[in-house]
């Protein structure tokens, strides 16, 4: 009921008008706050708020020093920044940023809309991706870290209470609907996953879209919880099918997770509905760039685990070269089943 919710407010602002105390100025800056919050979110699935936009970049603009910001205010008026496109605004208030060691919501929003609009360019792209991957590392890492300078030893940073932690990064991310943010965020998450598996017998590699922009290698692999990195990745990756529900290259994403969980039904549902929208509904043939032979292998792995031999049988067809070996022992495993 934010209509309601916006009425009483407002009565409530009403009630203080005109008085001047250091605390009653405090409830004022905090309702005026919540109002701005409420608007954002009536506001949410509509077209850009000229007005609303400026209002939360006074927000920002007049709190830029203070150490007292509340979370869910941050999240909202940042997400909102993030899905309206205002990239020349984030950029900027990150780059007058002092405190760079640690990853609040500003910086976050700052580093992804860069990020977005430096990737589509064919220079200059590196640093400001490398500035992202830090930055979500930090939100992963223990509370003291090790910077290197150029020359001498190592200096400790601790990282305070504005740092973002996983339960703050959810709330985040869910009121994110702009879709490179997203997918970078999906991207960068599913890099450390892969990091973190490797070596392991069993990994398989989950597939996302710009695998091609992260580094191969994770420096402090004993501060970073990679329990909390696999939380986070299923978190983003939910939250972005449901904002984009056709997202071809998301389905993928989520498949490769269900199948490294060995959730082979909800692996396979994954890859065949990716390839059912990008062939509407199989009345065209589906892209290889949906359906390649990798995803035709993992097919072939969800069948066969689930019994389906039949079915992995045709799909070993399907790969290039064609896996003539698993394709024989699906024809005798069906055979064997039925006596």
């Amino acid at each position: 009921e934010y209509e309601i919710s916006v009425s009483l407010l407002r009565y409530a602002l009403e009630q203080i008008e005109g008085l001047t105390l250091g605390p009653v100025e405090r409830i004022r800056n905090s309702l005026h706050q919540e109002l701005l919050v409420l608007d954002i979110k009536l506001n949410s699935g509509k077209n850009k708020n000229e007005d609303l936009s400026e209002q939360v970049k006074s927000y920002i603009w007049q709190t830029g020093k203070r150490t007292d910001l509340q979370p869910s205010i941050e999240r909202h008026t940042v997400a909102y920044l993030l899905n309206n496109k205002e990239t020349a605004f984030l950029t900027n208030l990150m780059n007058e940023m002092e405190d760079v060691h640690n990853t609040d919501y500003r910086l976050l929003g700052g580093l992804l809309a860069t990020t977005c609009s430096s990737i589509t360019k064919p220079q200059g792209w590196r640093k400001p991706v490398r500035q992202l991957w830090d930055g979500v590392l930090r939100v992963f890492s223990s509370t003291t870290q090790q910077k290197r300078p150029q020359e001498g030893p190592g200096i400790s940073i601790r990282r305070d209470a504005t740092n973002i932690n996983l339960s703050g990064l959810l709330c985040f991310v869910d009121k994110i609907t702009e879709s490179s943010s997203l997918d970078l965020l999906i991207s960068c998450l599913v890099r450390l996953h892969n990091l973190a598996k490797e070596g392991n017998d069993n990994h398989r590699e989950v597939f996302s879209s710009l695998s091609h922009l992260w580094p191969t290698s994770v420096t402090n692999r004993s501060d970073v919880n990679f329990e909390h990195i696999d939380i986070a990745l299923s978190h983003v990756t939910n939250h972005a099918i449901t904002v984009e529900p056709h997202n071809t290259t998301w389905l993928h994403t989520q498949g490769d997770l269900y199948l490294d969980s060995r959730n082979y039904s909800a692996a396979l549902k994954c890859y065949l509905k990716a390839g059912s929208i990008s062939s509407l509904s199989f009345n065209q043939p589906v892209p290889p760039t949906v359906w390649d032979t990798q995803v035709f292998k993992k097919m072939v792995i969800c069948c066969m685990s689930l019994k389906a031999h039949i079915q992995a049988a045709l799909l070993c067809q399907c790969v290039d070269p064609v896996d003539f070996m698993t394709a024989f022992k699906a024809f005798q495993l069906a055979v064997v089943s039925r006596y």
